[in-house]
Parts: C-alpha cells; structure tokens; sequence
C-alpha cells in the first residue's frame, strides 16, 4: 500500500517485533518510510509507536480515530470481531 495521508485511520497488523500479530491503527505519517501507530492498550494515542511500513500487513479496513483510548480499543476489538466471524462462516 502506497504511504500517504490518506492512510491515517487505516488498520494494520504488525508484522515483526515484540508487538506482532497485533492489530493497530495509523493515527499519523512521519515520512515515506514510518507511520504512528496506536491501539489504545499498549499503545496510547498520546504516545504513538513509530513503525516502518514494511513490517506492517494492511488489512484494508478504515476507522474514524477517536479522541480517547477506550472508544479505540472498542472500535479496533468489533474489527476483530468481525473479521473472526466473516472467517468462520465461510469455513
């Protein structure tokens, strides 16, 4: 996917680190190379992790980012809700 400012809002899972397999949010753009990312648990929207885009695996999805960690977390947790259930039905 194509780094631009049209990505904030879109959701990721990272790819490497100690936080992979974990689904994130974009919430900012650094440069060509690095995006913010945030999920409201282990990491806030106050304190944003700085992440490369090659380690990140773009699920296609777009949120409207929240101004509070909570309504993240809910928002982030009904995708992946979703996402299991459109899964298992098609199993």
């Amino acid at each position: 996917m194509p780094m631009c400012e049209s990505c904030v809002g879109c959701l990721a899972y990272s790819m490497c680190g100690r936080d992979r397999k974990r689904l994130f949010c974009v919430v900012g753009v650094c440069d060509e190379d690095f995006v913010l990312l945030a999920n409201g648990d282990l990491r806030k929207l106050d304190r944003p992790k700085r992440k490369r885009l090659k380690h990140l695996q773009f699920t296609g999805a777009r949120i409207e980012i929240p101004h509070d960690d909570e309504t993240l977390r809910r928002r982030i947790a009904d995708y992946e809700f979703e996402a299991r259930r459109d899964y298992s039905a098609e199993g």
